[in-house]
Protein backbone atom coordinates (compact mmCIF):
# COMPACT_ATOMS: atom_id res chain seq x y z
CA UNK A 1 0.00 0.00 0.00
CA UNK A 2 3.49 2.22 0.36
CA UNK A 3 3.09 4.86 -2.00
CA UNK A 4 -0.71 4.79 -3.70
CA UNK A 5 -2.54 7.38 -4.54
CA UNK A 6 -5.65 6.82 -1.86
CA UNK A 7 -9.32 6.91 -3.17
CA UNK A 8 -11.66 9.73 -3.53
CA UNK A 9 -15.01 9.02 -2.21
CA UNK A 10 -17.86 11.44 -3.03
CA UNK A 11 -20.31 11.84 -0.08
CA UNK A 12 -23.92 13.50 -0.25
CA UNK A 13 -24.08 17.06 2.29
CA UNK A 14 -25.63 15.92 5.67
CA UNK A 15 -27.56 19.22 6.32
CA UNK A 16 -27.39 21.77 8.73
CA UNK A 17 -27.74 19.64 11.48
CA UNK A 18 -24.68 17.39 11.07
CA UNK A 19 -24.93 13.95 10.45
CA UNK A 20 -22.40 11.42 10.03
CA UNK A 21 -21.87 9.06 6.98
CA UNK A 22 -19.61 6.11 5.81
CA UNK A 23 -17.44 5.20 2.96
CA UNK A 24 -15.65 2.14 2.71
CA UNK A 25 -13.33 1.22 -0.33
CA UNK A 26 -11.58 -2.81 -0.65
CA UNK A 27 -8.23 -3.13 0.34
CA UNK A 28 -5.70 -5.38 -1.42
CA UNK A 29 -5.87 -8.76 0.60
CA UNK A 30 -3.83 -11.31 -1.49
CA UNK A 31 -0.87 -11.35 0.36
CA UNK A 32 -0.98 -12.08 4.52
CA UNK A 33 0.35 -8.89 6.72
CA UNK A 34 -0.15 -6.06 8.22
CA UNK A 35 -2.00 -3.40 6.23
CA UNK A 36 -0.96 0.34 7.41
CA UNK A 37 -3.64 2.61 6.78
CA UNK A 38 -3.45 6.43 6.99
CA UNK A 39 -3.58 9.30 7.55
CA UNK A 40 -7.31 10.10 6.45
CA UNK A 41 -8.21 13.20 5.29
CA UNK A 42 -11.50 14.72 5.17
CA UNK A 43 -11.81 17.60 2.48
CA UNK A 44 -14.96 19.93 3.13
CA UNK A 45 -16.11 21.91 0.43
CA UNK A 46 -19.03 24.31 -0.17
CA UNK A 47 -21.30 24.17 -3.28
CA UNK A 48 -20.00 27.04 -5.35
CA UNK A 49 -16.40 26.02 -4.84
CA UNK A 50 -15.59 29.31 -3.02
CA UNK A 51 -14.05 27.67 0.46
CA UNK A 52 -12.31 24.46 1.61
CA UNK A 53 -11.45 23.03 4.75
CA UNK A 54 -9.06 20.03 5.63
CA UNK A 55 -9.04 17.59 8.00
CA UNK A 56 -6.23 14.42 9.14
CA UNK A 57 -7.78 12.14 11.36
Amino acid sequence: MTGTRGVDLSIAPLGPDGGSTRGAYRLPTTTRGVIELGPVRIDDTDPLGLARRSHHI
